[in-house]
């Protein structure tokens, strides 16, 4: 993505534009433009790249892949769902999700025959291992999370599936992000993400036909924009949790100071 002392000003003004847009309406013909407005800086900002940047004029949602329509996938599919529920005489109307390969990842270590041998040898260590191994496939301690595994911390990672263009011209591979919550030693995917569409800086859907080199780039790309996002999490969190140890601290200082103060009172 591109560099310079620029960049925070033009996604600073773009932040700036979408606010406006939403106090004017994000539909209405002012509210459009200044979304317009800002998915052009989000794409200034991202640069050239070696895989297609585009804007929906749908949802001014920065992608790799348009319809001839000027629209993305998933705007395609809204619409598409939009006008099977008016057409008097459409019959029944899924909602399920398109037949999607989802990615897989590797079972972390304790999964493997070597970690759970290692296990009954030596219980509290393994268990201790297995959880610090399973906290850093997603975290980089003190740069996008806590040092120590913390039990309800949430991350987003990246995802990827492909699936059939919603107007049948080929395949997609989509990129989404999805936000996980380390619970139990363990990594929890929820339905959801924190991070708004108009804040990430990547394409979300490149056609299958690219070459391959093209499709790893833009992969790389989103992956690294969710990193971006959780370390920018972790740093604007990282000072109220500081303050907050402290507080704690002093608060246990106190305490400890107070305490035992009847025991200078002589009750003969």
């Amino acid at each position: 993505m591109s560099s310079g002392a620029a960049e925070p000003d033009l996604l600073a003004e773009a932040e700036r534009l979408v606010r406006e847009a939403i106090e004017q309406g994000e539909e209405s013909a002012p509210g459009r433009e200044l979304r317009a407005k800002a998915a052009a800086l989000r794409v200034q900002v991202i640069g050239k790249r070696s895989y297609p940047v585009v804007v929906c004029q749908g949802c001014f949602g920065v992608t790799g892949w348009l319809s001839s329509e000027q629209r993305c996938d998933a705007c395609l599919r809204e619409e598409q769902l939009e006008a099977a529920y008016r057409d008097p005489h459409g019959g029944w109307v899924s909602v399920a999700a398109a037949h999607v390969q989802p990615s897989r990842e590797p079972k972390p270590e304790s999964a493997t025959l070597r970690g759970r041998l290692m296990g009954l040898k030596h219980p509290g260590e393994a268990h201790q291992r297995a959880l610090v191994t399973a906290w850093m496939t997603r975290v980089r301690p003190d740069e996008t999370g806590p040092i120590a595994p913390e039990d309800g911390y949430q991350v987003e990672v990246a995802r990827r599936d492909e699936v059939e263009a919603a107007d049948g011209s080929g395949m997609l591979i989509r990129f989404h992000a999805a936000t996980a919550r380390f619970h139990a030693g363990a990594w929890v995917d929820l339905q959801t993400t924190r991070i708004p569409r108009h804040e990430l800086l990547a394409a979300t859907e490149m056609p299958a036909s690219l070459a391959a080199e093209q499709i790893v780039d833009a992969w790389g790309d989103f992956r690294a924009a969710v990193d971006a996002f959780n370390g920018r999490a972790w740093a604007a969190g990282a000072a109220q949790r500081e303050t907050q140890r402290q507080a704690d601290a002093a608060h246990e200082d106190a305490m400890r100071e107070q305490r035992g103060a009847l025991e200078l009172l002589d009750e003969n």
